[in-house]
């Protein structure tokens, strides 16, 4: 789930356990039908990369807003899933190292 209207790209994991209601036109929500690991796409959601794309692209009258039409133009790295792994395991690793 991404945040799609005042605070840009926010995201949420929705865990397969987790019982899950929203109710908010405000909020994306992606199927995971390109099998990513969750933990990866979050990562590139809060990378530079994306957070350019979304400070540049997502325009509104009053209030930016991030449509499904445009996150659909947004370049976003997809390697093989072993690779997504390794790279969510460096990241967590690191993140781990950073907060003891």
């Amino acid at each position: 789930m991404v945040t799609g209207v005042g605070t840009l790209g926010k995201t949420y994991v929705v865990k397969e356990y987790e019982r899950f209601y929203y109710k908010d036109a405000s909020v994306l929500c992606f199927e995971n039908y390109a099998g990513m690991i969750a933990t990866f796409l979050k990562r590139v959601m809060e990378s530079s990369l994306m957070r350019s794309q979304i400070d540049n692209n997502s325009g509104g009258t009053t209030v930016d807003t991030l449509t499904m039409v445009r996150m659909n133009q947004y370049l976003m790295p997809l390697p093989p899933l072993e690779e997504q792994k390794r790279i969510v395991s460096i990241i967590e690793s690191l993140l781990n190292q950073l907060a003891t």
